[in-house]
């Protein structure tokens, strides 16, 4: 209910400033229907509704954009009410300034992108979109092809917090192994003031020789929490009573140096992205992204990448990912999308068909198959593995 009273309280705050008519506030948004098989979780069925709804309200030089997503998940049965973006945007002669609750999306690779590390990853969908944020972002265009962009973000909000049963497979390299299979880590909550700022900044070309480019620097934290080793207390624990033994976690301080370019060469499409990560107080570590994709004549497109992931252990991972998206009968789609991490030797497949069965109303089935974590050899806080079946029938107004 407090969620729900924030909401009602912006959308007021929208109408009350807004300076024209109601026709000047436009209203959108989308309802879905869907329908998840898990094949592993003993044959597990939900079902989800969703009603996203997208409030918009602007003039020449300023605008507000709020989104409000309702969702209720079967069996559970619970309503919930969430709030994806509110931000105000103001548009000068040559800056533009929004602040509010959004995602900044940096990056060109296609699903992973080194660069985009200030809105923290949804850890059961790591291709999916991020975590809005409550953030300040200014761009400056120097001119058509040059432009400076500036985040400031007041607090660390970390993907999770509190107790969370994680892997003991591969600890720290100076520390025993522990002979089970989880452990609880305790994750610290961030201090919500000024000492976890974070900001960003960014200069970016377009069309410079060819190319599209970009550097960037980040400071921040770590999307994922570092265990506290020293004050482990796992040995000589009776195995009934290891899950209760709490492991300190924290985010450590990061500091990203990245950069990216895309051209393209004879119908080719090419890029290439790549970070430097330096932890306050680990070992550096870093990842490189290179990619290309190419329409063919019969309206098929193909994409590549070749993915260099060193994790945070220290270990180096490669992955090679390729997709292929057509269409058919004029108005439906399909397309299939792989990752196969050589180094961990595991691997995400993910074919998808939508039919458009009118102007404003779809049916999608998807299918994914995922085995570990495919970004990382690195067993703490992986990823779940999948093997589910989703349909899903989705109207937008």
């Amino acid at each position: 209910m407090k969620k729900l009273a924030i909401i009602i309280a912006l959308l007021t705050f929208v109408l009350i400033l807004n300076p024209g008519p109601m026709e000047a506030l436009d209203v959108s948004g989308e309802f879905t229907l869907g329908s998840s098989y898990d094949f592993d979780e003993n044959n597990y069925l939900n079902k989800r509704s969703e009603l996203k709804l997208n409030f918009r309200s602007g003039t020449f030089s300023e605008a507000f954009n709020i989104d409000v997503i309702l969702e209720n998940i079967w069996p559970e049965d619970e309503l919930k009410v969430g709030l994806d973006e509110a931000y105000f945007n103001y548009y000068g002669s040559n800056y533009d300034l929004r602040a509010g609750k959004q995602l900044v999306s940096w990056g060109t690779a296609s699903g992973y992108n080194p660069t985009d590390n200030i809105n923290s990853p949804n850890l059961e969908e790591p291709t999916g979109d991020k975590n809005s944020l409550l953030m300040i972002r200014g761009d400056y265009y120097f001119n058509s092809d040059y432009r400076f962009t500036g985040v400031l973000v007041p607090y660390h909000s970390p993907p999770m917090t509190g107790e969370r049963k994680v892997s003991a497979e591969n600890m720290p390299e100076d520390e025993e192994r522990v002979p089970v299979e989880y452990v609880t880590v305790n994750i610290e909550d961030p201090d919500y003031d000024l000492s976890s700022i974070e900001a960003a900044l960014k200069l970016s070309g377009r069309n410079v020789e060819g190319f599209d480019f970009s550097m960037s620097a980040y400071y921040g934290h770590e999307k994922l929490p570092t265990l506290i080793k020293e004050e482990r207390t796992i040995e000589g624990t009776p195995p009934d009573e290891i899950e209760k033994v709490s492991v300190p976690g924290y985010y450590q301080r990061l500091t990203v140096l990245g950069a990216d370019m895309v051209t393209d060469y004879e119908g080719v499409g090419i890029w290439m992205e790549g970070a430097y990560m330096i932890p306050e107080e680990s070992a550096e570590y870093g990842s490189l992204v290179l990619g290309a994709d190419y329409h063919l004549e019969t309206g098929q497109l193909l994409l590549g990448q070749a993915i260099y992931r060193q994790d945070r252990m220290t270990e180096d991972n490669y992955l090679i990912q390729s997709a292929i998206e057509t269409t058919f009968a004029d108005y439906h789609s399909a397309q299939v999308a792989a990752f196969y991490n050589f180094t961990a030797e595991e691997y995400l497949l993910r074919p998808e068909i939508s039919f458009s069965l009118a102007d404003a109303v779809n049916f999608d089935i998807e299918y994914i198959y995922q085995s570990g974590d495919i970004f990382s050899a690195e067993q703490n806080f992986r990823a779940p593995d999948r093997n589910e079946l989703t349909t899903t029938l989705s109207y937008s107004f």
